[in-house]
């Protein structure tokens, strides 16, 4: 049978035409950011519209896109064999757009837009750096409604213990940044041993004892004669109160203490020992416990008492330490020091008081592994009064001064402070 209804021929051309386009579109089928990241992509703009370069990454790689009408501005770019969803990430966050993939569709929107229902949550477990510091470095990466919440939870294996757990819920181009700054900062920290020598000198108006920082932080010992040429070698007098930072060789701290030593008026106060990890702050802490008398009078029937008592005042010399370990065993000190001292008495001589003082000092600098930072200048006076007399006759009211010798004598005395790190090997 010949069929000649042309309307019956426009129907059947019709549906051939709808199979064939049919046919001709690709089948999308669900995307993830892993599909993003195995593709690779190279290319460079200059002051290229956003969107523009958005459909073109589309049409490149056979991607459904959804862009915001809202979604503008310009960008400039050089990118080389990066994956697509970090040249994703890079493009839309220069125009604060965000994009997530709901299906088989890569979605562009201005952050504020972004639905909370399109946020997702996850859990990032921290095995060195603590979850208080990681939190702090990522939260300026995260968009308005965004949620990062410190968790703990029990550990596993033998050891138990607990795991911190960083719980953020956030739009997943964040969530993605976020993963791979923790990537970059949870990494194993070196162990750095702290080591300080606290050394007291007595100064004498015949021998000055101290050292000397010029502008290359080399350390300089005051009357010191060196005949092999090393630099910064010399003499210059420290001044009450001077306070003097310098970084010391390993050989210029031996010369140092042997000096000391020889000159036998000098004593190692403490020698504490500290470990922390780096970028970790240690604190060292050296006190000294002074009985101080307390004078109580009081009258009672015409008779006059005296009720003596001690209390005890700390003395104390503390130290924060912070090494951060950089390349080459370089480690930088940031060093906060406050050293107490009684510099007097005051009040009658049957009751006085101590006059205390406190000196602070902050400072960052950077040494080698197993290198010294020296501080000088804790300089402080003694005053000593000695009282010799004749027996018998030197104890004599009103007339025994006359059979008596009274001298003052006075003590310079300089605090020296040596910080050693060391990087302890795994």
């Amino acid at each position: 049978m010949l069929i000649t209804d042309r309307y019956w021929w426009l129907g059947l051309v019709t549906a051939t035409c709808v199979i064939i386009a049919c046919c001709s579109v690709p089948l999308y089928a669900d995307l993830n950011r892993g599909d993003l990241e195995g593709r690779s992509v190279t290319f460079a703009v200059d002051d290229g519209r956003v969107v523009d370069i958005l459909k073109l990454l589309a049409a490149q790689n056979d991607l459904n896109l959804s862009i915001s009408d809202q979604v503008e501005g310009m960008v400039t770019l050089a990118l080389v064999d990066v994956t697509l969803a970090d040249a994703l990430d890079v493009i839309t966050s220069s125009v604060s757009a965000s994009w997530y993939i709901a299906g088989n569709i890569v979605v562009v929107k201005p952050i504020e837009q972004v639905d909370l229902r399109e946020f997702q949550t996850r859990l990032f477990r921290l095995q060195y750096v603590p979850a208080a510091e990681a939190r702090l470095v990522a939260e300026p990466l995260l968009p308005e409604g965004s949620k990062m919440e410190i968790l703990s939870r029990q550990g596993s294996g033998e050891g138990g213990g607990w795991d911190e757990v960083l719980e953020v819920s956030t739009y997943s181009t964040a969530l993605n940044r976020i993963e791979r700054l923790i990537e970059e900062i949870d990494q194993p920290r070196p162990l750095v041993e702290i080591e300080v020598k606290i050394i007291e000198t007595s100064i004498r108006n015949e021998k000055k004892l101290g050292f000397d920082f010029p502008d290359n932080y080399s350390l300089t010992l005051g009357n010191l004669e060196d005949d092999s040429g090393v630099e910064g070698v010399g003499t210059r007098p420290i001044e009450a109160g001077d306070w003097s930072w310098g970084r010391m060789t390993i050989g210029e701290v031996t010369l140092l203490l042997d000096l000391l030593i020889q000159n036998g008026n000098s004593d190692l106060v403490s020698n504490p020992r500290v470990t922390t990890l780096s970028n970790k702050q240690a604190e060292i802490e050296v006190s000294t416990t002074i009985p101080v008398q307390t004078l109580n009078r009081f009258s009672e029937a015409g008779v006059v008492q005296d009720i003596v008592s001690f209390q005890d005042l700390d003395v104390t010399l503390s130290l924060q330490v912070t090494p951060r370990v950089g390349a080459d065993s370089m480690i930088t000190l940031d060093v906060s020091s406050v050293v107490e001292e009684i510099t007097g008495y005051t009040g009658p001589s049957d009751n006085q008081r101590p006059i205390t003082s406190k000196r602070s000092v902050t400072s960052s600098v950077t040494v080698k592994a197993g290198e010294s930072l020296g501080l000088g200048g804790l300089m402080k006076e003694i005053e000593h009064k000695t009282v010799e007399k004749l027996p018998l006759l030197g104890s004599i009211p009103l007339i025994g001064r006359l059979f008596q010798h009274h001298s003052t004598s006075i003590e310079k005395t300089d605090l020296i402070i040596l910080i050693t790190p060391r990087i302890i090997a795994d």
